[in-house]
């Protein structure tokens, strides 16, 4: 995503309890960026070297109890594989292509998940645009993404809990407090109401070690979210857009990573 105004720094004053907490969450939303991504070198070079499952691991630890209690800290261990980088790039693009090649397999965009006709599936973009517009933002043209992919998603949500960890280093209460209401309003009228059916699916398409666990956390993180959030999304129907039995692949299609 691209912002109007400048990007959050990492320095600042020192960083509060709440404001760390923000941050790890800010953290967890990064890593399901980068899962809902064509997978480049960088991250597999993370998985290789360990890195990532270490990052995973300290934002876990200090993120609120909600997350500390449902995410299973013995599934980071599949985000940490050793080898070759760009043989794990390699395989890690065929796996992609399961869920990002076969968009049926795993809808991967929330107008496409919650059905509806065609009407209803515009003003659905349109209110997802009109929270990113609210703080500035807007999708990359690098990505070349409509406002509700998964990743978009949840890159804003990585943004808003960026933007109440800075909050609240800085001792800006009065931003922290919006920043969390628009965390909780986005995710209970948009990505907490999908994303789960989102991971369920993913889970179902993927065969890597890897892959699965990043579709195990996800749906761990959103019923954590939920918690800490304190909403209730609305739920669709578990049944509607279950994928078929086949997970054969139909060819690479490369989406640009969100930025």
């Amino acid at each position: 995503m691209t912002e109007g105004e400048s990007t959050l720094p990492a320095s600042a004053a020192p960083v509060s309890a709440k404001g760390h907490r923000a941050a790890c969450r800010a953290a967890l939303y990064s890593l399901f960026v980068q899962i809902a991504a064509s997978p480049g070198e960088t991250l597999a070079a993370s998985v290789c070297d360990g890195s990532l499952r270490t990052a995973i691991d300290a934002a876990i630890r200090g993120a609120p109890p909600p997350h500390r209690t449902a995410l299973d800290r013995e599934l980071t261990s599949a985000l940490a594989g050793g080898g070759d980088p760009q043989t794990t790039c390699q395989a890690m693009l065929v796996e992609y292509t399961r869920f990002a090649g076969v968009p049926l397999l795993c809808p991967h965009y929330e107008a496409d998940l919650i059905g509806g006709d065609s009407f209803r599936a515009v003003h659905l973009v349109s209110d997802v645009a009109a929270f990113y517009a609210a703080f500035g933002v807007e999708v990359s043209a690098v990505a070349h993404e409509r406002p509700d992919y998964i990743g978009v998603e949840l890159d804003f949500m990585r943004l808003l809990a960026s933007k109440e960890a800075y909050a609240a280093a800085r001792g800006d209460r009065r931003r922290v407090r919006l920043s969390r209401a628009a965390q909780a309003r986005f995710f209970e009228e948009h990505l907490g109401r999908w994303a789960p059916m989102f991971a369920e699916n993913l889970g179902r398409v993927v065969d890597s070690r890897f892959y699965q666990a990043a579709a195990h956390l996800l749906l761990q993180f959103v019923a954590a979210e939920t918690t800490y959030l304190r909403v209730t999304p609305r739920p669709i129907d578990p049944f509607a857009h279950r994928p078929p039995e086949t997970t054969t692949p139909a060819g690479v299609i490369p989406l640009a990573v969100v930025s």
